[in-house]
């Protein structure tokens, strides 16, 4: 009995002691040392990545974190992460755990908004300028607005706020663009002046016929080298030119425009019995009047009939209504029926209305001296010297044919004698095309009902041969006998 009991303490003793060995060995393993710093707020929408989950440990071994890399975290302020720790060393370390807080906060939007082109003073502010996008949904408010006018000035702040539609996760933010908003230029409207003649036994100098430059605005309009009232032009093509000053210089630029006036050597002048007086230019042998006859008088002082508007053979005079452009006003002359042409009393005294073939010497005499367009006839035969004998103010038009006097090839024909024709009717053929033109009458008599005209118009670039009616108005030109 007493072995018996001796034998069970000692397995009682040894049990204990294998138990004070275990707990010693568990006792024995190490906390591993985790270094983890709060990391630095970040914005919404970036990811978590090695710059937060940077925890450290005094040991080799596995980092779990949570959440995760990759993870994108709602905004908020001091937002836990946690670590999980697993040694590689398990016999002698300890698994450790560890947290930090974070502060995700709301994101800015990105605006894209590029700085705008110049542009022009007047011009409102528009969507082109005023183009700010941004990468998500929100309302973009610009400041100056859509429609502002702008002064003139170089690198002015546009400004746009853009607050966004998910204000929880974005702030509002702002962003400026610099623009240059230039100087307008006024603008100047100067037609070309009518043709004008240089003759030395009487010079006209430049008037407020020819230098009647205007613009749109306030300001000074000054004509470079001219003097009004005293510069003659020689013959020739000559520029004009006008230089206007605005008003207000801090938005509008000075501007300057040229034109050009044909300037025609005249032979000198005439008067009808009214005391008109009429430019004339010498063609070859021939001298012609340079002006459409605008005398309301026979040479013998008596008066001429104005048109009633019946078609008998009384002789009688009208003016034209040629109401496509009134800067022919002054020189469109009268027009006549071809009964006033038959008195033999119309042209001043020492001048006489032309016969057909003095018409045909004087289109012979152009195409001699080489002043036709293209060929020297059209098909029709007539000789294409309607530009040499045209004034270089006829419109141009949509439907004008080649080498007419509206057509701007060959313009250094245009008006090359001084003849200085000018139309002072619109007219229209069936299909729709429109033209100008202007008849003269000759003295021929082609039948009880029929004279015979020259004709120019801007369809055609002959000097065309037509019978008219006459009781027909048409333009006269004198020839000196």
């Amino acid at each position: 009995m007493m072995k018996m009991k001796t034998l069970v303490m000692k397995s009682i003793t040894m049990a204990l002691m294998a138990l004070i060995v275990l707990s010693c060995e568990k006792d024995e393993k190490s906390n591993p040392t985790i270094t983890w710093n709060n990391p630095a707020d970040i914005d919404y929408g970036i990811a978590l990545d090695e710059t937060q989950l940077n925890a450290t440990a005094s040991v080799e071994g596995q980092f779990y974190y949570t959440p995760k890399a990759g993870t994108v975290m709602e905004v908020g302020a001091e937002q836990e992460l946690s670590v999980r720790f697993t040694p590689e060393d398990k016999g002698s370390y300890k698994e450790a755990t560890a947290s930090v807080l974070i502060n995700v906060l709301p994101a800015e939007p990105e605006i894209i908004w590029e700085k705008p082109a110049d542009i022009v003073y007047e011009t409102a502010l528009s969507e082109t300028e005023l183009n700010a996008t941004a990468n998500i949904a929100g309302t973009f408010t610009y400041t100056p607005e859509l429609g502002t006018l702008l002064f003139a000035g170089n690198e002015q702040e546009l400004m746009v706020e853009f607050v966004p539609e998910d204000t929880e996760r974005y702030q509002p933010v702002s962003k400026t663009v610099l623009i240059n908003v230039l100087k307008q230029d006024p603008v100047i409207t100067w037609e070309q002046p009518m043709d004008m003649f240089f003759y030395m036994g009487d010079p006209q100098p430049l008037t407020e016929k020819q230098l009647n430059a205007t613009a749109n605005m306030e300001g000074t309009m000054n004509y470079i080298g001219i003097v009004a009232g005293a510069t003659v032009l020689s013959p020739g093509k000559r520029e004009l030119q006008a230089q206007f000053v605005p008003a207000d210089t801090d938005n509008y630029n000075t501007v300057t425009k040229s034109v050009t006036v044909h300037v025609s050597e005249s032979a000198g002048y005439v008067r009808d019995v009214e005391g008109n007086k009429y430019h004339t230019v010498q063609i070859g042998e021939q001298v012609w009047m340079a002006e459409n006859l605008a005398t309301t008088k026979y040479n013998d002082g008596t008066e001429i009939t104005l048109y009633d508007g019946s078609d008998n053979d009384i002789p009688m005079y009208e003016w034209p209504n040629y109401e496509a452009s009134n800067k022919f006003d002054e020189v469109l002359g009268g027009t006549y029926n071809w009964y006033v042409v038959e008195t033999g009393k119309l042209c001043p005294s020492g001048w006489h209305v032309p016969s057909s073939a003095e018409w045909t010497i004087l289109t012979d005499y152009l195409i001699e001296q080489n002043y036709f367009a293209g060929e020297e006839k059209n098909s029709q035969g007539d000789p294409n010297v309607a530009k040499a004998l045209s004034s270089s103010n006829w419109d141009e038009l949509e439907t004008e044919g080649p080498y007419t006097p509206a057509d701007r090839t060959y313009s250094e024909l245009m008006n090359v004698v001084g003849f200085t024709a000018v139309p002072n009717k619109r007219g229209k053929f069936y299909d729709g095309v429109v033209f100008d033109e202007v008849y003269w009458w000759t003295s021929a008599n082609v039948s009880a009902t029929l004279g015979r005209t020259r004709l120019i118009d801007s369809y055609r670039a002959g000097v065309d041969i037509i019978d008219a009616h006459k009781s027909f108005r048409h333009s006269i030109r004198c020839i000196k006998d």
